[in-house]
Order: structure tokens, then C-alpha cells, then sequence
């Protein structure tokens, strides 16, 4: 017979259980079979567990158990390279026997056909060798391989990153929305034993910067005055309270009077600045007179409110969404004096056209934009006896 085929392998996948496979090609002996079993990358010569059955054309290999699915199952030809026939002279020669020779010969070369298609071929006019050219293939493999495992891990620090910043900044978020309580508590507690002792009110002072101010620079807030150390001053910045040693620092010597602070951050032209000072309780460390923090007129307003007049603070969470310029109410205060604080979210707000709202009546104010159902809104009303 004649070999016209060139196909000497046969591939297939494991199901999991089939435990026959045939294959198409032909052999002479069954010791001519190679069974390989693998996943792509790794593989292993099963050859020894298998059983073999031939036919005229191919054969049958039949495994002792069904390989698991997904195994890649490759039967191939593998013939000795030996010539075991011996023709002498003067005899005669079997054309049948010389046939099957040649067709053994032709299996060999398509045999090793195979194996030199598989390999590492390197270019006539190379220097290097096949096992050179095959190490540095696997140089460039493992250092892909590890820049995919860096790239990996940078994508996996990123997203940890990500989650921490988030965390923080609903940490600060948080603080945020509970300095506010904390500051009318703060205030309260001063405020009911100094106002009602010293007669003296909170004083505060708005204005809107025409050009800009670098980080360092010192603001001078006279006629307002503090006194260093007592952190009974707070400064907002278009509505955005500033915390002490990280936006703005005290300036002068501790447990004097001051009328400078030091922004640490770049402010703008345009920005509105808002400095609020209560007075520190326990009466003999701020007592200077009124004169030395507001003007005659502001005095002889204060002067009007009467004796009975106290602290009061309110708390109002929105049931229901408040749209711009609707009152509403506050714990009752003398208008325009500073002595109505007013938080949205424990965020601290400034009053007027160029602030967060107006300070419409005794009891009311109106925000000059929308607020949102389940937003909370705190005021704080001090005001002072006028004996």
C-alpha cells in the first residue's frame, strides 16, 4: 500500500467521559503510539497506561479511566528510526515488504516534519543558538509576566486607596456635622455665665477681599480683638468654618489681647471672610469695655435690649424640601446686631446678600438658596442683660 496522508496526530478535549479515542493515521506496531495528555502549557506521556488496538488505516487508543474534562488529548505517531530490514544480493526482493519499507521511511519524516514545525527555528544568518534564542523567550515571558503581576497589585493599592480616602472623607464629614452642636454647646455653657454677669455681646465682623492673600500673610480684624490661647475665635471663609493650626493661626502672646491672625492657606479675591468672637467666661481675663470692640452706635443698640433677654438655640430638620427666600424660624433675636448664629449641616453660615441668608425679622431668616428634605438648620440667639 501506498502512505498519502500526511496527518500522523489526532487532537482531542476530555469530556470527562469518554475513555476511547481513535485515531486516523497508520501505524505498524502498537509500541509506534504516543499518547501526551496536558492543559496548553504542561503535558505528560500516558502512553504506558493506555491500551492499543490497530486496524488497517489507524487504531483505537482506549484509556483505564475517562480523562477529566477539559484535557487536551493528543495520540500521535512516533516511529523507532531504525531499518530493520536486510536485502541481500541475488535474492529476490518482495515489492510488497520494500512498499511497506518506504512507507515506514515517509512516516519517520513526517515524524520528525512535526517536531521541527513545533520548534524554535533560528534565521540562517544568526550567531545565537535555538537554545539561546529559547532563553531569552522565556527572559521576556517571566518579565511580562512580572509587570502583569505589578500592574495587578498597583490596580489592587489603588483601590484600597480609594476606599481610605473615601473613608476619611466621610470621617470629616462627620466631624464636620457635629462641630456644629459642639460649638453652640461650647457657646451655651460660656455664654450663660459671662453675658448675664458682664453685659458684653459676641461680636463679629464680615468683608470680601478685592485682591488676593498669600498663605502666611497676618489679617488685622480691629476694632475686634481676642484673647491668644482661649480659642474663643472662629473664622469662615465663604461660609466654610476654618480650623485652627491647619487654615488659620492665632497671633501674639498667650493670654494677651490680639487683634491678628495669620491665614495659613491662599485666600482670593472675591472671598468672603466672616470672624466671630465670643467673649471667655469667668469674669476678670477679657475686661476691656465695649468701646474696644464695636462702635458707640452698636453699644447704645445693645443698651436697648432688655434685661430679661437670654440664650436660646434652636434645631429644625427639614421634613420637606425649603426653596430660596422661605422664612424660617429662629429662636428671637435683636436683627443685625451679631448675635444670631446660624449652621446648615454644622456648616457655619454668614448673613447677608453675599453670605448663605438674610436675618429677615426677630424670628425668622431666609436662605438665599434651595435646601434639601432632611437637612438639619441650628441657630443660636445670644444676646446679653443690659444692666
Amino acid at each position: 500500500m501506498t502512505l498519502e496522508s500526511r496527518i500522523n496526530r489526532n487532537r482531542y478535549v476530555g469530556n470527562g467521559a469518554t475513555t476511547q479515542f481513535p485515531f486516523t493515521f497508520k501505524v505498524w506496531k502498537t509500541d509506534q503510539i504516543l499518547v501526551i495528555t496536558g492543559d496548553g502549557e504542561t503535558e505528560q506521556d500516558v502512553s504506558a497506561r493506555c491500551t492499543v488496538t490497530l486496524t488497517a488505516s489507524g487504531g483505537t487508543v482506549t484509556f483505564p479511566a475517562a480523562p477529566p474534562a477539559g484535557t487536551v488529548v493528543v495520540i500521535r505517531r512516533s516511529m523507532p528510526y531504525i531499518q530493520e530490514d536486510d536485502y541481500r544480493n541475488g535474492t529476490r526482493f518482495d515489492p510488497e515488504e520494500v512498499e511497506d519499507r518506504f512507507d515506514q521511511d515517509c512516516a519517520e519524516r513526517q515524524d520528525l516534519r512535526l517536531d521541527v514545525g513545533r520548534a524554535i527555528k533560528v534565521p540562517l544568518t544568526s550567531s545565537k543558538t535555538p537554545e539561546e534564542y529559547q532563553q531569552e523567550f522565556w527572559d521576556a515571558y517571566a518579565d511580562n509576566q512580572s509587570l502583569h503581576n505589578d500592574v495587578v497589585n498597583l490596580h489592587a493599592d489603588m483601590v484600597a486607596e480609594h476606599g481610605r480616602i473615601a473613608e476619611e472623607r466621610a470621617e470629616a464629614l462627620e466631624a464636620v456635622q457635629n462641630e456644629g452642636d459642639h460649638q453652640v454647646q461650647r457657646v451655651q455653657g460660656t455664654a450663660d455665665v459671662y453675658y448675664a454677669e458682664h453685659g458684653s455681646a459676641c461680636m463679629e465682623m464680615n468683608w470680601t477681599l478685592n485682591a488676593d492673600i498669600t498663605a502666611g500673610t497676618d489679617i488685622n480684624i480691629s476694632p475686634l480683638w481676642y484673647i491668644v490661647g482661649r480659642h474663643h475665635m472662629q473664622v469662615s471663609v465663604n461660609g466654610v468654618r476654618q480650623y485652627r493650626t491647619k487654615q488659620f493661626d492665632e497671633k501674639g502672646n498667650e493670654d494677651s489681647r490680639s487683634s491678628v491672625y495669620t491665614t495659613l492657606v491662599d485666600l482670593n479675591a472675591g472671598d468672603t471672610i466672616n470672624v466671630w468672637i465670643s467673649h471667655l467666661a469667668g469674669g476678670g481675663t477679657a475686661t476691656e469695655e465695649l468701646d474696644g470692640l464695636m462702635s458707640k452706635e452698636d453699644k447704645a443698640k445693645l443698651d436697648l435690649l432688655p434685661a430679661e433677654t437670654s440664650f436660646a438655640r434652636t434645631t429644625t430638620v427639614l421634613s420637606s424640601a425649603v426653596s430660596a427666600g422661605t422664612a424660617i424660624t429662629v429662636p428671637e433675636h435683636a436683627t443685625g446686631q451679631g448675635l444670631l448664629l446660624v449652621w446648615h449641616n454644622g456648616i457655619l453660615c454668614s448673613p447677608g446678600s453675599d453670605g448663605q441668608y438674610t436675618d429677615e425679622s426677630s424670628t425668622t431668616v431666609k436662605f438665599l438658596y434651595d435646601i434639601p428634605a432632611g437637612d438639619t438648620i441650628t441657630a443660636a440667639a445670644v444676646a446679653v442683660s443690659a444692666s
